[in-house]
């Protein structure tokens, strides 16, 4: 099947479910028919309408951030939710350290607070360090092109800061300077396939708007416009695994000539395509699991969070494998 046959099918699919029901699809919709996506959680979340960040800890927990809750939330690798933290100011982007000279913990940045905090395995946190001017974006270099040092970026006089592991705080870079909105996520290229570069990306408004889109930041701070169709994105997350996506680059975001927003796969080269279209999903954000698959958090209108999976389809001799592997299990349980 093409792939034009594929999206005109899945358009109708959305349709005949609208008319039926009258209720709009809100799973992401792929286009890749190299990939195959499933539910992996949902629990209810009322109040909790804007998801913010996600990661996963070395253990395959997922948490993930609700900046007007002013929580975060724990899906454990059992797949138990809990309401994990609470008493954050505007808990935003959220990091796993695990391997880092800032030991196996959980960074946050408070947007509100204008802080940095450090979260232990129940919960609980404090004060690690204060980057002023409302910041947003944290990221962590486990690769060692930038020091191995921890990063955040503001939201108002726009910067990056680096921030080392006794809490002090100086600037990395003045992009983007002071314009409406601000840096919300830094991530570093895990390969030399994208230079080992960290890359950010920008929300601005009024203005500045034309300034939206992701940047790719030198070791010195210089910034330079990466993917220039990517217009506007809410989230960024490379593959670190490498085993199923190639460790390229996505973003969940809109991209110039396709309606919607869209989980976007970005090549070296700055090029977009879309991997699915997000219709009727809000409050995004994407991670990628221990088990080198993506892992898409939303929100909807009827106060749940849905987790969804998205991964490559096994191939058909994995298949057979896993066929002769239930048709065993089937056996050996008539046979006990």
């Amino acid at each position: 099947m093409s792939k034009l046959n594929t999206h005109a099918n899945l358009v109708s699919i959305v349709v005949m479910a609208f008319l039926f029901t009258g209720v709009v699809w809100s799973e992401p919709i792929l286009y890749d028919n190299n990939y195959q996506i499933e539910s992996y959680a949902s629990y209810s979340s009322v109040g909790r309408d804007k998801i913010t960040g996600s990661c996963f800890d070395d253990e395959g927990n997922l948490y993930l951030t609700y900046s007007y809750d002013a929580s975060i939330a724990r899906v454990s690798s059992t797949n138990v939710t809990t309401h994990w933290a609470d008493n954050l100011a505007g808990p935003a982007m959220i990091v796993w350290t695990g391997g880092t000279a800032y030991g196996d913990s959980l960074y946050v940045m408070e947007n509100f607070d204008s802080k940095v905090r450090v979260l232990d395995d129940q919960g609980n946190h404090s004060v690690f360090a204060s980057v002023n001017r409302f910041p947003l974006a944290l990221g962590i270099d486990k690769y060692g092109n930038y020091g191995n040092q921890l990063f955040g970026g503001t939201s108002d006089n726009d910067g990056i800061y680096s921030i080392s592991t006794s809490g002090s705080v100086s600037q990395f870079g003045t992009f983007p300077g002071d314009v409406s909105g601000g840096l919300r996520d830094i991530e570093f290229s895990p390969t030399a396939k994208y230079g080992g570069e960290m890359f950010v990306h920008l929300w601005s408004s009024d203005a500045h708007e034309y300034l939206n889109g992701i940047y790719s930041i030198d070791t010195s701070g210089n910034a330079s416009r990466f993917a220039s169709s990517v217009n506007v994105v809410w989230d960024l997350a490379f593959d670190t695994a490498g085993t199923q996506f190639g460790n390229d680059l996505f973003a969940i975001g809109s991209i110039e000539g396709l309606a919607g927003n869209h989980i976007l796969r970005i090549d070296e080269s700055g090029n977009a395509t879309s991997l699915a279209l997000l219709d009727g999903i809000s409050a995004l954000s994407l991670t990628f699991g221990l088990d080198g698959a993506m892992y898409v958090s939303t929100t909807t209108g009827d106060n749940y969070t849905d987790i969804y999976r998205i991964s490559e389809v096994p191939e058909p001799a994995s298949l057979l494998l896993l066929g002769l592997g239930g048709m065993l299990l089937r056996k050996k349980r008539k046979l006990s």
